[in-house]
């Protein structure tokens, strides 16, 4: 039986149509494709971005806190961070903080804070893991066995080597010394020294006070300038 002309051209449409709506559906499914792709991408790179901001914010987390006690100084005190950090080859703001520290205890000790920094580098050149031939130990070269229950406070003798908490004691000390000795400070660091001669007590003691001089000059020329 022969196929009539309208029967073949509505084949013909409905053959189209078919076509027609696969490449829409293959265009939709690409196209939808495309913007699950991109989405996926777009929250791999943030959760990428958000690492690098965790590490970028942690990173210099460290260094923000040394330069924010370098920061806290006043001009002088800048001047002898700086001035202390060359001559003995350690890092200005761990310094810096040894100066904030200073000067702090300074209010409860009556003690110099020049004359505590210089004590500190005499003792062992700012050195915390310093540890001489007799056993002192520390950044202000303390006897363990003498003064570990000074650190009782602090949370226990482990923290000899704490350059704060061994500077603190370490002070505590030099105030006993100067007391014992009449307030004078010549004797109280010859007590803190426990020198067995005279000669030995004298070369540190004139030692002391000269490193003392120096950082007081330097202080002296900053505040000069300003």
């Amino acid at each position: 039986m022969p196929v009539s002309f309208t029967r073949v051209v509505l084949g013909c449409f409905v053959v189209a149509g078919g076509l027609a709506l696969a490449t829409l559906t293959a265009l939709f499914c690409s196209s939808q494709l495309r913007e699950d792709v991109a989405e996926v991408l777009l929250a791999s790179v943030e959760d990428d971005a958000s690492l690098l901001e965790i590490e970028e914010s942690d990173a210099p987390r460290t260094d923000r806190r040394h330069v924010s006690h370098f920061n806290r100084l006043h001009s002088d005190e800048r001047a002898v961070a700086t001035w202390l950090s060359r001559k003995y080859r350690v890092g200005a703001e761990p310094i810096a903080a040894l100066i904030i520290e200073a000067r702090d205890l300074s209010r409860g000790h009556k003690i110099n804070p020049s004359l505590m920094l210089a004590l500190a580098a005499v003792e062992s050149n700012f050195s915390p893991f310093a540890q001489s031939e007799a056993g002192a130990q520390g950044i202000m070269q303390i006897m363990r066995p003498v003064h570990a229950s000074r650190f009782r406070k602090y949370g226990g003798d482990q923290l000899m080597f704490d350059p704060i908490v061994n500077f603190k004691v370490g002070i505590e000390i030099l105030q006993d010394c100067i007391r014992l000795r009449g307030g004078s400070v010549e004797a109280g660091l010859g007590c803190y020294l426990g020198g067995t001669s005279q000669e030995e007590i004298d070369r540190y003691v004139g030692k002391v006070l000269a490193e003392k001089e120096s950082i007081d000059s330097v202080a002296r020329s900053a505040l000069a300038k300003i």
